[in-house]
Parts: structure tokens; sequence; C-alpha cells
């Protein structure tokens, strides 16, 4: 059974806090359009659309939810499935690793899930779901957009650091 928005708490309580999750209305087309179809958004069109909505989302196609973050000018692209040091999927590679990328605009971003999705197999006519949520804390102390910059700042020089060695030797 594949994953449906509708399975996403709206609440989630951990030792850091509690964090509301305020789902928007999900926003839909095909990934690929070759001519226009009426009711059905491009991928860059519900991109553009939600981001008037919310800085964060996560996208559906096929069975790979993924989730973006807009930020200072930044698209970043955070998905946990199985990927190869080249950033896309191989099946003669099996280090599944999650990856964290940041692109400067949208076209740059499309361009890279055109090729993730081709990667896994998708077919490019398939229908894409794309959720706006917004993310607040229960905790008035707690400022989560915040925390997800210092998450952000955290992995970049995390990711920086390792350039600096060598994987191999």
């Amino acid at each position: 059974m594949l994953l449906n928005f509708d399975e996403i708490p709206i609440k989630i309580e951990i030792p850091e806090g509690t964090f509301i999750i305020n789902k928007q209305n999900i926003l839909f087309g095909l990934a690929l359009q070759y001519q226009e179809l009426t009711g059905f958004l491009t991928l860059q069109e519900a991109i553009q659309n939600c981001i008037k909505q919310s800085n964060k989302f996560l996208i559906l196609i096929g069975a790979i939810c993924s989730a973006v973050y807009y930020f200072n000018h930044t698209y970043y692209f955070f998905d946990t499935h199985s990927h190869s040091e080249c950033t896309l999927n191989n099946p003669l590679d099996s280090s599944g690793k999650s990856i964290l990328i940041g692109f400067a605009d949208l076209h740059d971003l499309l361009s890279y899930l055109y090729g993730f999705y081709t990667s896994l197999q998708i077919d490019l006519d398939s229908q894409f779901e794309i959720l706006p949520v917004c993310i607040s804390s229960k905790d008035t102390d707690k400022d989560v957009t915040k925390q997800i910059k210092n998450y952000f700042d955290d992995q970049k020089l995390r990711n920086t650091k390792q350039k600096k060695f060598p994987t191999s030797i």
C-alpha cells in the first residue's frame, strides 16, 4: 500500500517538543505534460504555487515521497530513499544513502527531480501530488524555523568536513 497524505499526523510529540503540522490543500498534476490539460498543473506550476502558501512541502510521485524546503532563495531537497554517490538511484550501488541537496533555482531542482524519478524507473507521465505544510511548535519558547535553519547549517558543515577528507585510501 502506498503512502497517502491523509496518513501524515497533524501532531508530533518528540523529546524536543510538540509540533503541529498544518496541511494545506494538495496540488496535483502530471510530472511531464506535452499538452495543456484542464485542471492539471505542471510540476513547475505546482511548486511555484506551493511556495506562495508555504516554504515546506512534501512531493509524492509513484511510491516515492520526498521533502522540499525553500529557504534563503535555495530549494533544499531531502529524500530518505537509497541513493548512490551521484545522488540518483543506482541498482548496482546499494549503499542506501539519504540525501539533502540544495538548488539555487527552480529549474535546477526540476532537472534533478526528472533525473531522479527516471533513475527510479518512474514514468514521467505519472501523476504527482504536492502537500504544502506549515510546522509550528506547540511550545511557545521554540522557534521551528530557527530549528530547521540550524539543522541545515549543521548538515552543510558536516558535508563541508566530509569533502575535506578522502573517502578511500
